[in-house]
C-alpha cells in the first residue's frame, strides 16, 4: 500500500499514476543524471531516500552512409564515409565480407568494376559501447562491351552500293553510328546495324558507341573501310 516520491535529474517520468513502486523516465541528454524516492507507507511512515545515479552516453551521430550508389561498371576508386564518435571501433562490410581497409576507418575506397547489386554495411562502437548499424544498397549496372564491328573493308565503290554494318551488343542498347565520308541510311539509324552509302574513293570510316538501357556508355569500336575505283 506504499506510494513513492520520485524525484528525476536530468529527465522526466512519464509513469500514470507517478507515485507506483516503478516508474519509466524519458531522460534529457547525454551527461550524469540521477533518480531518488522516497517510500511512504500506508500508515504515513516515511522511508529513506533512496538515490541512483545514471550515465547517459552520446550514441553514434551517423545518420547514413555518404557515397554514389548507382554506378556503371568502373575501374575508379569511389569514396564511402561515416561521421563517427572519436575513438569508435568501425567495421565495413560489403555484403557479408569485412572491408579490411575499413577496420577503425570512418572512411573507404571501393571499386565498382563488376555488375550486381552489393550491400554496404558499417557497425559502429562507441567507447562507450553504444552501438549502430548503417546499411546503403549499391546498384552496379553492365557497362557495354561492345563487339568489333562487322562488315566489308575493301570495296569497289560503285555510289549507288549499300553496305551493311553490324555490332553485338546488350539487350535493350541503342547506337550511335559516326559515318566519315558516307552516310548513314537505316530507319531507325540507331540500331545495331547500319547501311551505308559510300560518297567516295579513299578510306572511310565507321564508329559506334553503345548505350545501354541503363545508360551506361561502352568505349567507342571503330572500323576503317578502303574505297577503291572501278575501271
Amino acid at each position: 500500500g506504499s506510494t513513492f516520491q520520485w524525484t528525476i535529474t536530468g529527465g522526466s517520468n512519464i509513469s500514470t499514476p507517478p507515485d507506483n513502486d516503478s516508474i519509466t523516465i524519458v531522460w534529457d541528454s547525454v551527461g550524469t543524471a540521477s533518480i531518488t524516492v522516497t517510500e511512504i507507507s500506508i500508515d504515513s511512515c516515511i522511508g529513506a531516500p533512496v538515490s541512483l545515479t545514471v550515465n547517459l552516453f552520446q550514441v553514434p551521430v551517423a545518420s547514413g552512409i555518404s557515397g554514389q550508389t548507382v554506378f556503371c561498371e568502373d575501374s575508379s576508386f569511389f569514396i564511402y564515409s561515416i561521421v563517427s564518435l572519436p575513438g569508435s571501433q568501425i567495421t565495413w562490410l560489403l555484403n557479408t565480407d569485412t572491408i579490411l581497409s575499413g577496420v577503425d576507418a570512418d572512411s573507404v575506397f571501393l571499386v565498382w568494376d563488376s555488375a550486381g547489386t552489393f550491400v554496404l554495411t558499417t557497425f559502429e562502437i562507441t567507447v562507450n559501447g553504444c552501438t549502430d548499424t548503417l546499411y546503403d544498397t549499391i546498384t552496379v549496372f553492365k557497362t557495354p562491351n561492345t563487339s568489333v564491328i562487322s562488315g566489308d573493308t575493301a570495296i569497289c565503290f560503285y555510289p549507288a552500293d549499300q553496305h551493311l554494318y553490324f555490332v553485338s551488343g546488350l539487350a535493350g542498347s541503342t547506337f550511335q553510328w559516326v559515318i566519315t565520308g558516307g552516310s548513314n541510311i537505316s530507319t531507325p539509324p540507331d540500331n545495331d546495324s547500319v547501311v551505308v552509302v559510300w560518297d567516295s574513293v579513299g578510306i572511310g570510316s565507321i564508329t559506334v558507341i553503345e548505350i545501354s538501357i541503363d545508360s551506361c556508355i561502352g568505349a567507342p569500336v571503330s572500323l576503317n573501310v578502303n574505297l577503291f575505283q572501278v575501271p
